[in-house]
């Protein structure tokens, strides 16, 4: 439940914090960190899984380390200047603004009188916020429902597909997830956001197909396409630390956060769960022409109505939802 929290809390604070000219790199650096502890927790626990009779344990206790250190570095980060401005704290407002940013940036001393109503989830079903609530949800979905189920159960894809070595296709797969984010990061600002979000949908969906069709004439070339897919699939992934944060106004963006990621955690809980059934019951090629299918809905669904976000300042985004702000500083 606090982890749930986390991925609502964090990515509204950093994009609120966050400059319109770096803003998407700012929140890539989220994506790569995730990506690194994505991998370096399947190495631990493969590390400790033959420490003791009970090596759950010890795998548990190695995961609170990062969390002390988070925690550390927490300590002390200031409020998004943007929600003190929508409650009426005008000057708790600036005085971070001008810590932050320096003394010659202005605030206004009144707050906008028509930013101080109260949030509410049916907001973001109302004709104002349906369609990039439904954006979000969808386009988070069909992103991690094949992220974690290709990543949790990889070597037991890896052999069926003949791989022999089961820990080492997981483990390239995992590499792969790193090196993807890391791209990702590196051409998020270079690229639309439309075109970064339907292209990554459709070009998994191609690489994931060949993965099926091709594999059984080939070992190393299944390990090539799944290793391909991983990388794409990664780089993606940096859009679910951007993109969300950038559809809603500030007045709902921790709400309408908080809609998207319920809807992606109840996707990867019902891919990790369903695949396993999948493959014993129906076979590999179900399973993994199953995940193409979902990158397919989400390609189309993005395609039809994924706005684009890349230049669009938030102070801009909430005057289009009749939301004044005069923190101009912030786009």
């Amino acid at each position: 439940m606090i982890l749930g929290a986390d991925y609502v809390v964090s990515k509204t604070l950093v994009t609120e914090h966050a400059p319109r000219h770096f803003r998407g790199k700012l929140l890539s650096m989220l994506a790569v960190a995730w990506a690194a502890g994505y991998v370096f927790a399947y190495l631990v626990g493969f590390l400790l899984s033959g420490v003791g009779d009970e090596p759950w344990r010890f795998i548990l206790i190695a995961s609170a380390i990062p969390e002390l250190i988070v925690f550390a570095v927490r300590v002390g980060i200031p409020e998004s200047p943007l929600w003190l401005l929508l409650k009426g704290k005008t000057q708790e407002a600036a005085a971070i603004v001008t810590r932050i940013a320096g003394p010659n940036v202005e605030m206004p001393s009144v707050p906008v009188a028509a930013a101080r109503k109260q949030s509410r989830y049916r907001e973001l079903f109302t004709s104002r916020h349906r369609r990039r609530t439904i954006v979000g949800v969808v386009f988070y979905v069909c992103q991690v429902i094949p992220y974690f189920a290709l990543g949790t159960f990889a070597p037991q894809i890896m052999a069926a597909l003949a791989v022999t070595n089961s820990l080492a296709a997981g483990a390239t797969y995992n590499i792969f997830l790193l090196t993807g984010a890391i791209v990702g990061m590196i051409i998020v600002d270079r690229l639309s956001r439309r075109l970064f979000l339907t292209g990554s949908f459709f070009i998994g969906a191609l690489l994931l197909a060949a993965l099926v069709i091709l594999s059984p004439s080939s070992t190393v070339l299944a390990v090539i396409l799944f290793a391909a897919f991983a990388l794409v699939l990664a780089a993606a992934a940096n859009l679910e630390f951007i993109y969300p944060p950038e559809l809603f106004p500030t007045e709902v963006r921790a709400s309408g956060l908080g809609i998207v990621t319920a809807g992606s955690r109840i996707g990867s809980a019902a891919s990790t769960f369903l695949l396993p059934l999948v493959l014993a019951g129906l076979g590999i090629n179900v399973a993994l022409f199953s995940c193409v299918a979902v990158l397919i809905i989400g390609g189309l669904v993005c395609c039809l109505w994924a706005p684009e976000t890349r230049r669009e300042s938030l102070v801009t985004l909430d005057r289009v939802t009749n939301i004044q702000h005069p923190a101009e500083h912030l786009r």
